[in-house]
Formats: C-alpha cells, sequence, structure tokens
C-alpha cells in the first residue's frame, strides 16, 4: 500500500518532524486566513518535515461539494507554496455534508504534497492507510492513519464511531514490526484510562468523547509492539498526553480559527520522531508560545464519559 507516485518521506539529520494540526473547522474566509497565516508561522518557526491534519477540516453540512472543495483548495495551498508534504485522517464534521468521504480523499491526495490514500476498502472506513519515512533506502518508522468514523451504526448503541473491526485486522496483517506512530480523529476508549488514573500531563478540559464500542485497536497495538504513540483530536478542550501500558495517548492542540478556545489558545502539537530512541512532543501556539507540560490539569469535577458531541 506504499505510493510509488511520491517522493519518499526521509529522516533529516536524524529527525523527522510532524505538525499536528487539529480541527481547524475551516468554515468561512475568516478561518481560512487565520488558519492559513498560523499554519504559515508555524512551518516558518519549526521548519517541519511532514504535516498531519487529523480531522474536522471543513464542517462540510454548511455547503455543498463545490463549498468544500473552494475551502480545501484556499487553505491547502499555504502548504503547497511551503512545500511541506501532508496527510488527512477525516473527521466526523468532515463526512456529514453531501460530499462523499471518498471524494473527501480523492481530492486531498490528488494533491503534489498529499500523502493522504483512500482506503483499499470501505471496510475500513476511508481515511485508513500508512506512509512509510526512511534513512536512505531502509524502512525505519511507519505513520499510520486510522478513520474513525462519524455516528455508531450497530443496533441498540449509539454516539460516536470507532475504527473498524476490519482496519484493527488489516493493521495487525499488515504491519511489519516497523516501529511507528498512530493519528486518529476520535480518541480511542484507553483515553479514559489515562485521565481516570491521571497519568497524563497538559490540560483535560472536557470529558473524553469516544465511541461505547471499543473494536480493539489498543489491544492489537499492544501486541505487534509497532506504534508508540497515537495522537488524536476532536475533543477541542484537550491537548494532554498521557501514557497507557509504554505507549503514548494524546491529543493535538485544537487549531480552528479562533484565537482562544475557552482558556487554550489555537496552535500544533509537535511530534518529533528519531532514528533511534523515543519520541518528543510539545505544543506551539498561535503566538510562538512552547508548551511543555509537566502536571496533569484536569478541568471537570466529573469522571469521564463517552459519545458527547464537541
Amino acid at each position: 500500500m506504499w505510493s510509488l507516485t511520491k517522493r519518499p518521506l526521509t529522516f533529516r539529520n536524524g529527525k523527522f518532524k510532524i505538525l499536528q494540526l487539529t480541527d481547524l473547522h475551516l468554515d468561512t474566509l475568516e478561518d481560512i486566513q487565520r488558519a492559513t497565516a498560523m499554519t504559515h508561522n508555524l512551518i516558518t518557526w519549526e521548519d517541519p518535515d511532514f504535516v498531519m491534519l487529523t480531522g474536522d477540516l471543513i464542517t462540510s453540512k454548511l455547503g455543498g461539494k463545490e463549498f468544500y472543495e473552494s475551502h480545501w483548495k484556499q487553505y491547502t495551498q499555504v502548504l503547497l507554496e511551503r512545500k511541506v508534504p501532508w496527510a488527512l485522517a477525516l473527521g466526523n464534521h468532515d463526512v456529514e455534508g453531501s460530499i462523499s468521504p471518498a471524494e473527501i480523499m480523492l481530492l486531498d491526495s490528488s494533491a503534489a504534497l498529499s500523502y493522504s490514500e483512500l482506503s483499499p476498502d470501505p471496510s475500513l472506513g476511508f481515511s485508513t492507510y500508512k506512509i512509510p519515512i526512511y534513512k536512505d533506502q531502509e524502512l525505519k518508522k511507519v505513520i499510520w492513519v486510522f478513520d474513525s468514523g462519524q455516528e455508531v451504526t450497530h443496533k441498540g448503541v449509539t454516539g460516536y464511531s470507532n475504527v473498524s473491526v476490519e482496519a484493527v485486522k488489516w493493521y495487525q496483517e499488515t504491519s511489519e514490526g516497523v516501529e511507528g506512530l498512530g493519528f486518529v480523529h476520535i480518541p480511542l476508549p484507553e483515553f479514559l484510562e489515562v485521565v481516570h488514573e491521571r497519568n497524563f500531563k497538559g490540560v483535560a478540559g472536557e470529558p473524553v468523547c469516544c465511541s461505547m464500542i471499543n473494536s480493539g485497536l489498543f489491544a492489537a497495538i499492544l501486541n505487534k509492539g509497532d506504534i508508540k504513540g497515537v495522537f488524536v483530536g476532536h475533543d477541542h478542550l484537550n491537548d494532554f498526553v498521557g501514557e497507557l501500558y509504554g505507549v503514548k495517548l494524546g491529543y493535538g492542540r485544537v487549531s480552528n480559527g479562533i484565537e482562544d478556545y475557552r482558556g487554550l489558545k489555537r496552535g500544533c502539537r509537535v511530534i518529533c520522531l528519531f532514528e533511534e530512541g523515543d519520541l518528543d512532543t510539545y505544543i506551539v501556539e498561535h503566538d510562538r508560545t512552547l508548551v511543555r507540560y509537566q502536571e496533569p490539569i484536569k478541568k471537570f469535577p466529573f469522571l469521564q464519559v463517552v459519545s458527547g458531541k464537541p
């Protein structure tokens, strides 16, 4: 499933730096202008090798297919101009309009610097794929992208969807044991345990809004031992990173156009992969403030619940 039409992604001086931008919600011209300016600045400050867009790029129900395509084209122009490759994981708000998930992925993958791929089978979702990172010609790391869907369709269960069982099986069958990272929009249910045990650093500003169904992706990751961290979006008031059984579970920083999202400045998460050794991660805000949390910051007094509505 490796793409043969794109330039291979490679380490630079032993490091591969990813900017995770999430929940941009490019719904108005003002949103696009602010996000474009912020992305331009973040690229200048951080000099990344790759940008990972973890869903809710555009609220598709606000317009038709042309609305989505126009807003996508206006925003991705900054990535093309700055010559930074990127990939997209679909979010629930991306797929609730008249443009289909397959059309979105085909649109994004058509760009010269996009490494997005339409999943080979709809049972996997539409944005489930993997991207190799090389040192010279040796495969060193893998970026796994998973589609978390929109709404649960199982009888008797309501709320947000989950990475499909078929996608979990695909991961198990195609993993070659090479270390890497996972990206998905809706958090895995295991994020609940991280917060409950307070084994995290950063802001837990709202409950984890995950699916009521656990399809077994985290268990498969533990069994394979190759994915060292899973990073998500979806919950705009969370930006923490925790650890569960040796796997990092983290949120990006909400990146949408407003200046301050209920106490969190818009920005991005930076994730540095190294040829050898552990990963490094921190947050950069739109005003260039660098944030490295040293403790958990829990801002709600109740236990976690699932299937909220951010």
